[in-house]
């Protein structure tokens, strides 16, 4: 394993502490990877 996968691992298990489940963490990732492509869907309409 990556650092990087270490790191991510760690992350999600703090934030399933406070949040209870990662559905949270996945609208986090889906945000800071895809901007570009949500504005795209958005200006499709």
């Amino acid at each position: 394993m990556t650092p990087e996968q270490i790191e991510i691992r760690e992350l999600r298990k703090k934030l399933q502490r406070i949040e209870g489940n990662d559905s949270n963490l996945l609208i986090v990732f889906y945000v800071q990877i895809m901007p570009d492509d949500f504005v795209m869907q958005l200006h499709r309409f």
